[in-house]
């Protein structure tokens, strides 16, 4: 059996790793872009140190606790002031000509303004800290800031102030998130997703809760933007836990991973749709990314993927789609050629191509799910840009076969903390053999 020799960054490439193999072969990692597992300048990639985000600070970033060698560069102040009290920065541009920072102004509770507190900073793990009633997770996706809702309210405003130096931004009206851009290299930054409803143990977002928060700008046209977060006219406590969290969410990746889900009384309209109901793309984990069911209705679910394949060198011999399951495990799923935007809209639900790269025999929720991919699916590798794939439920979804049961499988995004659980490609390239010369 062949071993890893070495393992080494991919020159340009944030989210990929080359494995040199005993047997002289190559085997790439590749991950998207989400899941990075570099950071700085592209001509000088570090690893990122996951276990290692949080340090005091240096003079040059005096009263500062930094979260450096990631993505972004993540400063909190240690001084307590709410004014500018979260920054971010773009770790290849630490010249501070772009800067992402953010000013609490107000929280209110039932028409009652809350004293700000973020004069504490308690480690809770490697990667966020307690605050005060403000809670900051810096991932290598994103910083996840967090207000406390410490006991069942009626209603809520929480208002921002977010300084943009060096950014421009734009409203993504179709996905209802804000994104930023270096105003120099119009180079995509970091976008502000619609808030959520967090749980307070885990931090995932709540379900079937999000429509009780919405969210609105003000452009202040001086590099400031005002930023609210508040609850909708069907607020109602009762559907929510007694102690839950409010999010703003800025997330260093523009391409998400995740589902599109479709639903209708008839087999064929639900399979046959162009669009789906709904779609998440910013997601952990879902425990029916892939689904295909029937109960009062036909369900689909379908998830896309992205994979940053550039870089990977030599002819490719092998590929195989690592994704790790979770929940549920009730079919089996195959893997296809994915063309959807970048990121997915509810428009991409028949997003794919062609036939299917290969599929697994079944299912597993507690480990990686293999799919290996024949020779179109070996031949379809952008070597140069990003790969996408869509992943279907198989034996009714791809096979066209009315179910007349549940049949689901869950899986983790790339959005998830941390990298055991990353889904991947590897890619393998041709092995080689020291010529042997005879004199």
């Amino acid at each position: 059996m062949s071993k890893i020799l070495s393992r080494h960054l991919v020159p340009g490439n944030k989210s990929a790793i080359l494995n040199i193999m005993s047997n002289g072969s190559r085997v790439y990692h590749c991950r998207t872009y989400q899941n990075p597992v570099a950071y700085g300048p592209m001509d000088n990639l570090k690893w990122i140190e996951l276990d290692s985000l949080l340090n005091t600070s240096s003079k040059s970033v005096n009263g500062i606790w930094l979260r450096d060698k990631n993505i972004m560069s993540v400063g909190i102040r240690q001084d307590g002031r709410k004014r500018k009290y979260l920054g971010i920065r773009p770790d290849d541009n630490q010249t501070g000509s772009e800067q992402f920072e953010i000013s609490i102004e107000r929280i209110q509770y039932d028409g009652i303004d809350i004293p700000v507190d973020v004069a504490k900073h308690v480690p809770i793990d490697a990667v966020t800290a307690d605050l005060g009633n403000v809670i900051i997770r810096a991932t290598r996706q994103g910083a996840r800031q967090m207000v406390k809702v410490p006991s069942p309210i009626k209603h809520f405003k929480i208002i921002f102030t977010v300084h943009h130096k060096g950014l421009d931004y734009k409203k993504m009206a179709d996905l209802d998130e804000e994104w930023f851009y270096s105003k120099k290299t119009r180079q995509f930054r970091l976008r502000l997703r619609k808030p959520l409803l967090i749980d307070a143990e885990t931090y995932e977002p709540l379900e079937d809760v999000q429509h009780l928060i919405t969210h609105s700008i003000i452009d202040n046209h001086d590099g400031t933007i005002t930023y609210i977060k508040e609850s909708t006219k069907d607020f109602n406590p009762d559907l929510l836990p007694e102690a839950y969290l409010i999010d703003l969410d800025p997330i260093y990746s523009s391409t998400n991973d995740g589902y599109i889900y479709q639903y209708n009384s008839t087999w064929s309209t639900v399979h046959n749709a162009a669009t789906g109901f709904t779609s998440n793309n910013g997601g952990n984990m879902a425990s029916d990314a892939t689904q295909c069911s029937y109960e009062t209705n036909y369900k689909i679910k379908r998830s896309f993927f992205y994979y940053d394949t550039s870089g990977v060198t030599g002819t490719i011999t092998a590929v195989v789609n690592y994704i790790r399951g979770y929940s549920n495990a009730q079919s089996c799923v195959c893997a296809m050629k994915g063309t959807q935007s970048d990121p997915f809209v509810t428009a991409d639900f028949d997003s794919f191509t062609g036939n299917e790269y290969g599929h697994t025999a079944s299912w597993s929720e507690s480990g990686y799910n293999q799919i290996t991919f024949d020779a179109q699916g070996i031949a379809d590798i952008n070597t140069s840009g990003t790969t996408k794939i869509c992943c279907r439920e198989y034996t009714h979804d791809y096979l066209n076969s009315a179910p007349s049961t549940i049949y689901e499988n869950g899986c983790y995004y790339s959005n998830n903390s941390g990298t055991n659980y990353d889904p991947y490609l590897s890619i393998t390239t041709l092995s080689f053999k020291p010529k042997i010369i005879i004199f």
